[in-house]
């Protein structure tokens, strides 16, 4: 048994943030629009859960939640995605400029939000 002297251990809970993504996607011609949306909102949702999300092993404390890392995801995990045209985040209700990570402090985790997601056919796509 070893006994540290001096030592004081303090557990607190940490804090959640909430993040959501505002984003434009395009879709491949002819694919369903409207299930291409609620594929990402479920991707972008698995990858912010605080216990699972992340790389599978559940989410840091502290960090960025990475817009590009996002954004790459997206397109790995969704074939029927070719391009992110735009992706923001908001934290806590607060709109980020798009292309900017959402930092988190020590101690504070991602809690995933109700994100705003539009796809457009990329027959529309400028």
């Amino acid at each position: 048994m070893v006994v540290v002297v001096g030592a004081e251990v303090v557990a607190a809970a940490p804090r959640y943030r909430e993040i959501a993504a505002q984003a434009v996607l395009v879709a491949r011609a002819g694919s369903d629009l409207a299930a291409a949306a609620s594929a990402a909102r479920d991707a972008i949702d698995a990858w912010l859960d605080p216990l699972h999300g992340y790389r599978g092993t559940g989410w840091p404390f502290g960090g960025a939640v990475s817009w590009d890392v996002l954004t790459r995801l997206l397109l790995t995990e969704l074939a029927e995605l070719t391009a992110v045209s735009r992706l923001a985040f908001r934290i806590d209700g607060r709109r980020l400029p798009p292309c900017v990570d959402a930092v988190l402090e020590p101690g504070e985790l991602t809690w995933p939000g109700s994100h705003v997601i539009e796809v457009i056919a990329e027959e529309h796509a400028l």
